[in-house]
């Protein structure tokens, strides 16, 4: 590709940019959209990064009810 298309195309606000080609989409290809495009993300694994945030979850699953520094607590 031509160094001028790719830096016209890395200024467009677009999840998708085509040259000399249109209308022409893989099903690799992210969508869910970037600005007004309709074009982006979504079905890529860049869509775990903005979809989902980052939590911890303790489960205690041992039989014991009372661990010993439990009453220290109280």
């Amino acid at each position: 590709m031509d160094k001028g298309f790719r830096k016209l195309a890395s200024q467009i606000q677009a999840g998708t940019v085509w040259v000399n080609e249109h209308l022409m989409i893989f099903c690799e290809t992210p969508w869910g959209g970037c600005k007004e495009s309709g074009w982006g993300k979504d079905l890529s694994t860049m869509v775990l990064h903005e979809y989902t945030k980052t939590k911890h979850i303790y489960l205690d699953l041992t039989p014991t009810p009372v661990k010993p520094w439990y009453m220290i607590l109280k």
